[in-house]
């Protein structure tokens, strides 16, 4: 509870005839997008909160060819995206424009959120689930985000949350 969440996608063409794709399944692309069923069945969407003004870049995917990417997925437009224990469905939707239609893919995977084991674990995990900005620093990283940078180090002070957020840290300093 209160870690960031890795998920890998792939895209597959199970077709007999190549595909034109997006070459950037991240959530830095603008075809990217999904949502996060908890235990209780409360939706939460995500997507990508910074849209990169440069070309979009397409690749002509071959029958049988895959692409692969992942995202680090913590916090959605109605808030923590994984903020109860038990199991979570992540729904992942790609969309495109390919010849003047609307193409479209998904797919989802369980995601198993533990409980907090100890009473630190629970306060740094609130920390980081209520201070919207702990994704901020995730996403944009820099010193200006002060609420967020001390979620982070509340969660860098548990030792079940310190390895899912050194990463996050360690970029942060770097910028």
């Amino acid at each position: 509870l209160g870690a960031p969440v890795r998920v890998g996608v792939a895209l597959v063409n199970c077709g007999e005839q190549p595909i034109l794709v997006p070459s950037d399944l991240s959530l830095k692309s603008e075809y990217v997008s999904g949502s996060v069923s908890d235990p209780g069945g409360n939706l939460r969407t995500f997507r990508t909160l910074i849209h990169c003004i440069d070309d979009a870049q397409f690749k002509a995917l071959k029958p049988g060819e895959r692409i692969e990417s992942s995202m680090t997925l913590m916090r959605g437009a109605e808030g923590a995206l994984f903020g109860v224990s038990g199991i979570h469905e992540v729904h992942v939707e790609v969309h495109w424009d390919l010849e003047g239609m609307q193409a479209h893919v998904a797919g989802s995977a369980t995601v198993m959120v533990t409980a907090a084991v100890d009473e630190g674990h629970a306060q740094a995990a609130h920390k980081v689930l209520t201070t919207p900005d702990a994704h901020l620093v995730l996403v944009l990283g820099g010193d200006h985000l002060h609420d967020g940078i001390e979620a982070i180090q509340a969660a860098l002070a548990s030792p079940v949350l310190k390895p899912h957020f050194a990463v996050i840290e360690t970029k942060r300093l770097a910028t």
